[in-house]
């Protein structure tokens, strides 16, 4: 009786315990409707320069910002991208409510002037309605999304084009009490504050607050320059710099009292034209900016000075860091001594950071290069140092089933570590055509460090036979042709393409791939923000650089491996004997692996481990035992059990295991028992002992453990102290009334 009580009031305890949490953690979550955004509102993006988004991008997108700033805002946070006007994205809610949402959106918005039903009026169509159906407005589908860093977009697609099309398109107004919805038809935050006309500037391909109008055209005195540019004077071969620029600007839009608004458009807003500073003569030269899609000349001095390429030897570099530089660091505030130019004179010249190409991704003496002027490349040296608390390396996983084949587009992708790295990773596409300096000064791109089947992904790209490489986070993905439309797609030259298939000549597959090397110097790529192919890959590649410190130091060779399963494992190579005095290369291994894929009846793993099995006696060995000794009845345990595996490529790994992967162990009677891990191909022996049971622990049990209290602490899970006596007591208290009852 007394137990059952005990039980009870246990079970009381956890409960109200658990009551008790539960209260306080609902009073600790923030109001629901703090979250509903009631003071946010949208604001539509006065420009696009500088900020990787195009209006023509798929459809024609009208960007917008929340009035908090840019990534300031939460509750548009997951939002993602869907359509109200057809079920192209699914929507939550009913068809009543995704009708109400669409209407309330194209209700606060005019294109040209007009509303969605007016451009909709035609003669054949007098009465109009709108509908959730595709095409059921003027425009083929109105698309919301959240696209993260905070940028919302109003998408409007017009592939149908039987009303509008994307050049008909001149203004987007959108009207004061303009409301966001999510994907559940909900009203998101607040309307927006005021009236918005949107110029559609399809020279730049973007959307920009409509200046003031004078019968039809831009007014004389809607721009207006309050500051130039920082830097007036330049030589032949610069870059226009715009930084400083700001202009005074007068809106279309206008407030309460009949008055046009007016604004600031600050440098990074601005939009450089074309313009050519390489001529022959000195003067002023204009640059045209575009301020808001009008076209305003900034003008600068010019000399086509250039530097004397026969006097070179007398320029040095100053400013270089004695100590050498840490990587994820950068090499800048240098200073080109001693100049000369073709006039005679000579000068010191500071060196801007765009003008320096020294990256810090390799460890040691590194060779960088200055651009100034006709001077290309001038070469200087410099050490990088590695981070000394947590060194940063690169590593590329081949246990297991590290490498996996993306059924979704047909990829091959592999995993890449960066331990002791704090850049992040980022959704990048075309990472091939990245480019940067390798340590002695070279320009190098990704594939000319990765071979399949023996040829460089870079040779393999330039015959079409392979397509782009991608980046997603830590994973590094080979996309294959899999279809003639990608071959279009791609504008691969009819030369390189078969007629009858259609496809590329000798292109590969996925299952044509039967070797991977990875060779010193390779550097994994990223970005500093994610492009999910919302870019142009020349483009996008621009901003791609290396993870400093981020690469090998030798090289890692997968082969191809077949497995039991449906699944295919990649080995990489154990190091190999020595036959007549020579060990077996890495060419020598893939040529091997290529002869044996010609015929699929002789690719097998037992051919395969034939090519392998012929290792080194230190090619996988253990270097630490980690557990060897265990009583009758214990479960092994791999914890601290180490191998050191020497590979053909001559790398080595430390590899460490789970429980499940040592065989052999068996702690049924006592005694010494032979146990083995399998690496790649090869078993790893080693002994462990098993010892009788004893017991010296009265009332304990065989591991030297007290005997189990009884009662709450060992069945109640672990709650703060606090917490578990109020909700004894209040458990208690039960109890006693039940009793005296």
């Amino acid at each position: 009786m007394i137990k059952t009580k005990t039980w009870i009031t246990c079970i009381l305890a956890f409960v109200l315990a658990l009551s008790v949490i539960g209260m306080i953690a609902v009073l600790g979550t923030k109001d629901a409707s703090a979250e509903a955004g009631e003071d946010v509102y949208l604001i539509p993006m006065d420009g696009y320069a500088d900020t990787g988004r195009e209006a023509a991008d798929g459809g024609l997108s009208l960007w917008f910002v929340t009035n908090k700033g840019r990534g300031g805002e939460t509750v548009w946070q997951g939002l993602g991208q869907y359509s109200l006007s057809n079920e192209w994205v699914p929507v939550g809610g009913s068809d009543e409510e995704k009708l109400a949402a669409l209407t309330d959106v194209c209700d606060h918005l005019l294109i040209n002037g007009k509303t969605m039903i007016e451009l909709m009026t035609t003669e054949e169509n007098p009465n109009p309605t709108l509908s959730i159906n595709k095409s059921g407005t003027a425009v083929t589908r109105v698309v919301l999304g959240f696209y993260g860093e905070g940028l919302i977009c109003l998408r409007f697609h017009l592939d149908a084009g039987e009303i509008l099309a994307r050049d008909d398109i001149e203004t987007i107004t959108i009207k004061k009490g303009f409301q966001w919805y999510n994907n559940a038809c909900q009203k998101l935050g607040t309307g927006t504050d005021q009236d918005y006309t949107m110029f559609y500037d399809k020279a730049n391909n973007q959307f920009v607050r409509q200046l003031k109008q004078d019968n039809g055209a831009v007014a004389a005195d809607a721009v207006k320059m309050t500051s130039g540019p920082a830097k007036t004077s330049y030589f032949k071969g610069d870059s226009f710099d715009k930084t400083g620029l700001s202009f005074q600007v007068t809106y279309e839009d206008k407030d309460e009292n009949g008055k046009n608004k007016t604004g600031t458009v600050p440098a990074e807003k601005v939009i450089v034209g074309s313009y050519d500073l390489n001529g022959t003569e000195a003067g002023t030269v204009q640059i045209p900016v575009f301020v808001n899609g009008h076209s305003v000349n900034v003008a600068v001095d010019y000399s086509p000075l250039q530097v004397d390429l026969t006097k070179v030897d007398q320029i040095t570099v100053d400013g270089i860091a004695a100590d050498g530089y840490e990587m994820e660091t950068s090499v800048t505030n240098l200073t080109l001594k001693n100049v000369p130019y073709t006039d005679g004179s000579s000068a010191d010249v500071a060196i801007s950071a765009d003008q320096i190409n020294a990256p810090v991704v390799y460890e040691g003496k590194c060779v960088g290069k200055i651009s100034y002027l006709n001077l290309e490349g001038f070469e200087f040296e410099y050490t990088v140092k590695n981070k000394t608390d947590i060194p940063i390396s690169l590593e590329i996983d081949a246990s297991n089933y590290s490498i996996f084949h993306a059924s979704i587009n047909n990829r091959l992708g592999i995993k890449v570590s960066i331990p002791g790295s704090a850049v992040s990773r980022k959704a990048i596409e075309n990472i091939d055509k990245a480019s940067w300096l390798d340590a002695e000064g070279n320009t190098v791109q990704i594939g000319d460090f990765i071979y399949i089947n023996g040829v460089s992904y870079t040779q393999l790209f330039s015959e079409y036979k392979i397509r782009k490489m991608l980046a997603y986070g830590d994973t590094l993905l080979f996309d294959v042709y899999t279809n003639a439309s990608e071959v279009t797609e791609d504008k691969v030259p009819a030369e390189f393409v078969d007629e009858e298939t259609g496809m590329p000549k000798g292109y590969l597959t996925y299952d044509d791939i039967m070797t991977l090397e990875f060779k010193p110097g390779f550097a994994y790529v990223t970005a500093a923000k994610d492009s999910w192919g919302l870019g142009t890959s020349m483009v996008d590649s621009k901003s791609y650089f290396p993870v400093p410190g981020a690469y090998l130091k030798n090289s890692v060779l997968l082969v191809r491996y077949p497995a039991t399963s449906s699944l295919t494992r990649w080995m990489r190579p154990l190091a190999t004997k020595e036959e007549d005095g020579t060990k077996t290369t890495i060419e020598q291994m893939v040529a091997a692996v290529l002869k044996l894929a010609e015929n699929a009846d002789d690719y097998t793993r037992a051919n395969l481990d034939k090519l392998f099995g012929n290792v080194t006696e230190d090619a996988a060995v253990i270097t630490k035992p980690g557990k060897t000794e265990y009583v009758v009845g214990d479960d092994y345990s791999a914890e601290g059990l180490e191998v050191t595996a020497k590979y053909l490529d001559g790398g080595t790994e430390v590899l460490t295991f789970n429980d499940a992967a040592i065989q052999g162990f068996d702690s049924e009677t006592a005694g010494e028992v032979d146990c083995f891990v399998t690496v790649n191909n090869v078993r790893v022996s080693f002994k462990v002992t098993i010892q009788e049971k004893t017991n010296t622990n009265p009332g304990g049990n065989d591991n030297h453990e007290p005997a189990e209290k009884k009662g709450c602490g060992s069945n109640v899970a672990a709650v703060s102290v606090a917490l578990a006596t109020v909700a004894l007591g209040a458990a208690v208290i039960v109890l006693a009334k039940k009793k005296n009852a």
